[in-house]
């Protein structure tokens, strides 16, 4: 810090024994001592959950609402498992979750940061039974919070998810899936010829601060197929053209948000039907995609700063969007007429689209 002129350095202390004791009952019971016959017990726990406010608000959580036997025949887990760091901590409240609750955890530390609850509910409503019961579920744990309706996550605790994503499969129906998240790990994955990509079912990839050479087997873009969800940050302009390919193959797209998107349109065989989100902030595209597509599902869509894009497609059939950002598309002349037909549609930003 003093390297770069700051020299006015305060140290942050751990809270006191009292202290955490406190926070650790606010989050177990509500209050900031335990209930009638728990005392030794909630002493013991706060005692093994260290001294970190993350780890005492986790625990504390994961314990809310437990019959005083139930937190006995936890403790002998947690003696052994705990050792006040808290990745252990962590890993003790996402294990205790059920798997539906596990998978969606997952997708949120991937794919959903900073995104809205009804958004979220949407986009991954084909994946789960009840999307709003379990992100209630994962905010009474502590593993995300809620703020005005916008999804947060506490910086290791989303560590522990990308890492924990790397191991653990997502299930649904009889299909194991993986989620990758991280430029190393898709740079790996995508040049080993033994792989089953079959089970990939997301990707999320920032080229932007990486300099690992994305060497893709165009193997592994042919049997991507079950893929759906979809984040990429292209800044980095030397995008591999097999990965553009992934639109050809991956036919059940639901999440597709790719920025610096370097071709000039979709290819012909881009199938849009199960879309529900459509970002493509600072493209290249000229056009879209030609006719009329099947767009039911479609909700958002984001085009900004497409300064080449001339022209939209026919969206008529687009009867669920809400949102259409088009702002400084330069270049559009002009509207499809069906605009005024979408009675689902809330949003339309049309800002510095000069022509």
């Amino acid at each position: 810090l003093k390297a770069h002129g700051i020299n006015h350095i305060y140290k942050v202390n751990t809270p006191s024994s009292g202290e955490a004791f406190q926070i650790f009952c606010i989050n177990a019971f509500g209050q900031k001592h335990p209930n009638e016959g728990f005392y030794e017990l909630a002493l013991e726990v706060s005692n093994l959950a260290g001294e970190l406010p993350l780890g005492l608000k986790v625990l504390g959580s994961a314990l809310r609402r437990k019959s005083k036997q139930e937190w006995k025949s936890i403790l002998p887990r947690l003696r052994t498992s705990l050792d006040g760091e808290i990745e252990s901590i962590i890993k003790f409240s996402y294990d205790a979750l059920c798997d539906e609750d596990k998978y969606l955890f997952l997708y949120l530390a991937c794919f959903f940061l900073s995104e809205s609850t009804y958004k979220v509910g949407k986009v991954l409503a084909n994946k789960f039974s009840d999307v709003r019961q379990g992100l209630y579920v994962l905010a009474e744990r502590s593993l995300i919070s809620i703020e005005y309706g916008m999804i947060g996550m506490h910086t290791l605790i989303h560590q522990f998810g990308r890492e924990t994503s790397r191991k653990q499969f997502v299930q649904h129906g009889l299909r194991k899936h993986y989620l990758l998240a991280g430029a190393r790990d898709i740079c790996e994955e995508l040049s080993d010829d033994t792989t089953d990509y079959r089970r990939f079912i997301g990707i999320n990839l920032d080229l932007s601060n990486t300099e690992e050479e994305l060497n893709i087997r165009e193997k592994a873009v042919e049997r991507m197929s079950d893929l759906q969800f979809v984040r990429i940050n292209g800044l980095n302009l030397d995008q591999p053209e097999r990965l553009h390919s992934l639109l050809h193959y991956s036919q059940m797209i639901r999440l597709l948000d790719w920025s610096y998107f370097q071709n000039i349109c979709f290819p012909s065989s881009f199938n849009p039907e199960f879309l529900v989100e459509l970002a493509l902030h600072h493209n290249k595209l000229q056009k879209l995609w030609e006719g009329t597509r099947p767009l039911r599902n479609l909700r958002w869509m984001y085009l900004s700063y497409s300064t080449d894009l001339k022209e939209l497609p026919d969206i008529s059939t687009a009867t669920n969007l809400e949102t259409l950002y088009l702002e400084k598309c330069s270049s559009l002349v002009e509207l499809p007429s069906c605009i005024g037909e979408l009675t689902s549609l809330r949003v339309l930003d049309l800002n510095g689209c000069s022509s």
